[in-house]
């Protein structure tokens, strides 16, 4: 294979990338630890520990993270060279003094300079839309990580009860069909091959070794588990099959690898835990927004908010040029101008919240359920529908538009269960909003 051929083919164009992503998601704690850098005169997991700042995920407080964000923090940054190691300490860089500089100049500049670094480290960024769109090509990249159905709730059973029977087949089978009746091509793996490898991922779960529970017994000795949820268990089962079928080194019928693996066994970019870690961050950038909760789809729904080409609409589209395909096409963020699509938004804003209302019957509407839908159609990122919506708001009290829109900071008793809480909020004002109320004037 010539240069030529290597970059310019579609595969293996991404070359050899490091894996090892740290397993935290909030983009703000490369300044956070960096200013402490900086402050301390040094920094190192302890220090982190005891001064990185509590934050709010959803509507629930995170007053403290596992020794393993810290640790992967602390080794990401000296990866992207913002700190250097002495000793047992880390010293800031002078690229570190610039990153902090640039969060406190513009947060939208710091975002991409992350982005471009995450790039060239892992390749997954760019990757990661190139794979979306092959994917689903018509339909715009969209593509569901599916979960059993949602009326599927069956008891607990004991742990090594992992057999197979008819009822979990069917699940994923009616699962399937939902997903595909709804959004066609968004999961394009065969059924019955879908089937057979779920029931292997399951009992393969099953035989794992028992978690031990947070409380003693009587005696202070440690108790393992007893019982499993066989939802949580499939759940686990279809997200770690379809994330190895969907983005695999190799995808359904490609001969060779988009990564070139670093030795005989070649690696998958990402796997079903690392999966978890890029979808939040991606969305940060602005290049994908992906959702758990929305309506007839079982399962998490990601769509890009950016796709590659050359010359687009820079009313519409935002150029990403340090971000190429293999065939050099640019990256754009889809970022449309408010004075262009503010027809289109409030219209589609409207019509969304219509649906959802005509539905439940009540007036405050989830504002998250809005946005999911509002974004899938229109293809725009979360930041900027909250961008959007503000002007919207604003002009709705100025009497600009037609409607008049209500936001409510209320959450309502079906937001505060289960993942529900650690579900986004929408901020306007940087006041998080959770209800959202619409009618014509």
């Amino acid at each position: 294979m010539t240069d030529e051929q290597n970059l310019f083919g579609v595969h293996q164009y991404w070359g050899y990338k490091n894996h090892a992503v740290g397993l935290f998601t909030d983009m703000n704690l490369y300044y956070e630890g960096l200013v402490i850098a900086k402050n301390k005169g040094f920094v190192n997991v302890n220090m982190l520990e005891k001064n990185l700042l509590e934050r709010v995920i959803g509507i629930k407080y995170i007053e403290t993270f596992k020794k393993r964000a810290f640790q992967d923090l602390i080794r990401e940054l000296n990866r992207f060279k913002y700190i250097n190691k002495n000793d047992n300490d880390f010293l800031i860089t002078e690229k570190g003094n610039e990153l902090i500089d640039i969060y406190k100049t513009s947060i939208d500049k710091y975002y991409d300079v992350l982005v471009d670094k995450m790039n060239s480290e892992y390749g997954i960024p760019g990757w990661f839309i190139y794979r979306l769109w092959t994917i689903n090509p018509d339909g715009q990249g969209q593509v569901v990580i599916p979960s059993p159905i949602k009326s599927w709730k069956p008891g607990k059973q004991r742990w090594r009860d992992n057999l197979w029977n008819d009822e979990l087949s069917n699940i994923c089978q009616e699962t399937h069909i939902q997903i595909n009746r709804r959004l066609p091509h968004s999961f394009p793996m065969d059924i019955a091959e879908w089937i057979i490898e779920i029931q292997h991922e399951y009992e393969r779960l099953g035989k794992m070794k028992q978690r031990r529970v947070a409380k003693k017994d009587k005696n202070n000795n440690e108790k393992k588990m007893e019982f499993f949820a066989p939802r949580g268990r499939l759940t686990m089962a279809m997200k770690n099959v379809a994330v190895k079928f969907l983005f695999s080194n190799k995808y359904i019928d490609n001969e060779t690898n988009d990564f070139i693996p670093q030795d005989e066994v070649s690696k998958d970019p990402i796997n079903s835990r690392t999966f978890m870690v890029w979808c939040p961050r991606l969305e940060t950038f602005e290049l994908i927004y992906y959702s758990d909760y929305i309506d007839e789809i079982p399962g998490r729904l990601i769509f890009p908010c950016s796709v590659f080409g050359r010359n687009k609409d820079k009313h519409h589209f935002k150029e990403m040029n340090f971000i190429k395909s293999p065939k050099k096409d640019l990256l754009f963020r889809h970022k449309p101008e408010w004075e262009i699509y503010r027809d289109e938004f409030v219209m589609t804003l409207n019509q969304c919240y219509q649906q959802i209302y005509n539905r439940e019957g009540i007036i405050y509407v989830s504002l998250q359920q809005v946005r999911d839908e509002v974004c899938r159609l229109l293809r725009i990122s979360a930041l900027t529908f909250e961008e959007f919506l503000a002007n919207a708001f604003k002009e709705s009290v100025q009497r600009k538009i037609e409607f008049s829109i209500a936001l409510e900071t209320d959450i309502r008793e079906d937001q505060k269960s289960g993942f529900q809480i650690q579900r986004r909020p929408v901020f306007i004002n940087n006041i998080p909003n959770s209800l959202i109320a619409i009618k014509p004037i």
